[in-house]
This record gives structure tokens, C-alpha cells and sequence, in this order.
């Protein structure tokens, strides 16, 4: 039985040289996963996955716009083309210390002058026979005032005014157009686009839901 025992141990320690214990700390070192490597691991693939979702939020988020606003493009291409729309402008609110604010559809045209052209706001003002401007942009438009035919109306309050008459080369659409114009004798005074040239040729509507003003061919 004792010799029995002795082979047993024998055995043993061809397994565990240098008496070395089975059951020893350094077994359990060799033996064990690599537990702080995995936690490691696993927190820079979170990084890296939420990353990931960040950049495809972000890219669906400019995707999105970017149909969005090129469906809205398309669609109001499709709209001017379809109402045959020359000019499209906002309204202009303007605060008044009597009636407070005041819609009104100031509307910017491009003037063709001998130097260029200019960008000039007018006041649609349907009560007006025809456009006017102040004097100074007579110069501006190439006209010498002294070879212009001068005009009499007759203003708010039937007082009377001169103005001279003239002519002004206005972008609409995609040409220049010729409307007619005249200067006021009055410096700095407002200028106004009247009916005549503009009601008898165009299609003038106002929308208030909107708040735009829109001249049609």
C-alpha cells in the first residue's frame, strides 16, 4: 500500500515539476482569462459604436434637409413657371406711431442706367397714375430734365405738382421692360410704381396670407 502511494506522488510530479502545487496562485495566474484586457476592449468598441451612431444621425439629419429643401426648390420653380411669375417679393412691415405696424409691398427692381445696373425699391402704390422718381435719378437714368416734357398733377388734397416725364428700363422675368416714369421736382421724395405700363400689361397679386406681392406675366 505504501509503495502504492509513493507511485501515486510520483506520478503527479511528472505533471507539476519543481513541486510545484496544482492548486498554486501561479497556476491560477496561467490559467485565468484575461479579465481587465476584455473590459477594456469592450469599452473602446462602445466609443467606437456610439461614434458611429453619432456620424449616421448626423449624415440622415443633412440627407433629410437637404431633399427638403431641394423638393421646396423644385417646387416653387415648377410654381413661378406654371403662374408664369416675373417678380415674387415680400411684404415690408412698417411701424407707424399712429396705426402701428403697417404691411406695405415695397418691391425692388433692377434699372438698367448708362453706368450699370442698379437696384432701386419702389412703393407699389395703385393709386398712383404712373411711377415716379425723385429728381436725382433722373441723372442716374441719363435724362437731363431740362429736355423732358413737364407734367401737372394733381396731388392729395387736389394741390398741384410738376414732374417731368420720362422713361425707365425695369427687369422683370428674364428681359428689361420699358415703363413709363416721372421725376418729381421734389428731392428725396418717395418713389412709387404706378398703374400705367404695369396694370394695362401685367398681373398684379397680392396675397395677404402670404404676405407677398407677386407680378405676373
Amino acid at each position: 500500500m505504501v509503495e502504492n502511494e509513493g507511485a501515486r506522488t510520483g506520478s503527479l510530479g511528472e505533471f507539476f515539476p519543481g513541486n510545484q502545487s496544482p492548486l498554486s496562485s501561479d497556476s491560477f495566474a496561467k490559467l485565468s482569462p484575461p479579465y481587465g484586457r476584455v473590459t477594456v476592449e469592450t469599452g473602446i468598441n462602445k466609443r467606437a459604436l456610439l461614434k458611429l451612431l453619432l456620424f449616421l444621425t448626423i449624415f440622415v439629419s443633412v440627407g433629410v434637409a437637404s431633399t427638403v429643401s431641394v423638393t421646396r426648390f423644385f417646387t416653387n420653380q415648377v410654381y413661378l413657371a406654371t403662374k408664369k411669375v416675373l417678380l415674387r417679393t415680400p411684404f415690408k412691415n412698417t411701424v407707424w406711431q399712429t396705426f402701428g405696424s403697417v404691411p406695405e409691398a415695397e418691391i425692388e427692381l433692377i434699372l438698367q442706367t448708362p453706368q450699370g445696373k442698379i437696384t432701386h425699391a419702389f412703393l407699389l402704390d395703385t393709386g398712383a397714375v404712373v411711377s415716379s422718381l425723385p429728381r436725382e435719378m433722373a441723372e442716374i437714368l441719363g435724362y437731363n430734365l431740362a429736355f423732358l416734357p413737364r407734367q401737372t398733377f394733381k396731388g392729395f388734397g387736389n394741390t398741384l405738382s410738376f414732374a417731368y416725364q420720362g422713361e425707365m428700363n425695369v427687369f422683370l422675368g428674364d428681359k428689361f421692360r420699358k415703363l413709363p416714369v416721372v421725376f418729381t421736382e421734389a428731392t428725396g421724395s418717395k418713389s412709387l410704381l404706378g398703374r400705367k405700363g404695369l396694370f394695362d400689361k401685367f398681373t398684379l397679386v397680392v396675397d395677404h396670407r402670404s404676405q407677398l406681392v407677386e407680378i405676373r406675366e
